[in-house]
């Protein structure tokens, strides 16, 4: 046993095996951790358009969601409007591609899935690890609506999934 001083020096990182890898181009960002591929398009209404899971894709055309109750009719008529919105995407930048960690963030509105209407700015953020199947998801917005009369009725995120087992399961 010594008492001599410990010393901390730099030293050589591991790299993982898998690890993590980009591809970009000026449509799509692919990213891929070994076990997951996850594709997303730089714009449209999906925030991830296909996801794959060691060869087999789980989800796909993934898109937020958000669902405002109008009030603005309440006082006169007791009446409460529903209306639906959509993820609309303008903007997807990879802030971090690798090898150990590669992180994606998207950003856009919802925009109302009749009528023209855009609110709710969003970013959300992708965290993909290497070797590892869970995607960490955040969602960040802004409101921008009425306080007294726009509220958030609902607020998500929704996947097409494939169904490949029998009806009853």
């Amino acid at each position: 046993k010594t008492n001599s001083p410990l010393r901390l020096i730099p030293g050589t990182p591991v790299a993982p095996n898998p690890a993590v890898t980009v591809q970009e181009d000026s449509a799509t960002v692919e990213i891929d951790t070994g076990r997951v591929q996850c594709t997303i398009k730089r714009n449209g209404p999906h925030i991830v358009e296909s996801l794959v899971v060691e060869g087999r894709e789980v989800a796909r055309r993934g898109r937020l969601v958000c669902t405002l109750e109008d009030r603005s009719q309440w006082d006169a008529s007791r009446t409460i409007r529903l209306e639906d919105f959509s993820s609309a995407v303008k903007k997807v930048t990879v802030e971090q591609s690798g090898p150990v960690r590669a992180v994606v963030r998207i950003e856009g509105m919802h925009k109302a899935e009749k009528g023209a209407r855009e609110w709710l700015p969003f970013t959300v953020r992708l965290y993909f690890h290497a070797g590892q199947e869970a995607i960490r998801l955040i969602h960040t917005i802004v409101f921008d609506g009425d306080d007294q009369k726009d509220f958030i009725r609902g607020l998500g995120i929704v996947f097409q999934v494939p169904m490949r087992e029998q009806p009853l399961n």
